[in-house]
């Protein structure tokens, strides 16, 4: 049922140590959400961002750029807090 996806997906959120999936409320928009932790390995925030698609031309970063930007913030933050990545 619903309450087994939902497990299977924070297994696999847990397994990656972040999440990026298409937002269940708003087309064209990916929502990227990465913890940051404390020294006693509790999560004790999350940096989070919405990629909107963009319909024009501007060059911006890809969904991809900015997962490897996020997490490098988050693994850096998680560092400062006494955390381990």
């Amino acid at each position: 049922g619903d309450l087994d996806t939902f497990y299977l997906e924070l297994d696999q959120i847990r397994r990656k140590g972040y999440d990026i999936r298409a937002s269940s409320t708003v087309m064209g928009v990916t929502n990227m959400s990465f913890p940051i932790f404390d020294s006693n390995g509790y999560a004790v925030a999350a940096l989070s961002c919405p990629y909107i698609e963009r319909i024009d031309k501007l060059d911006i970063p890809s969904i991809a750029q900015c997962e490897k930007a996020f997490l490098k913030v988050a693994v850096e933050l998680t560092r400062y807090y006494g955390g381990a990545p």
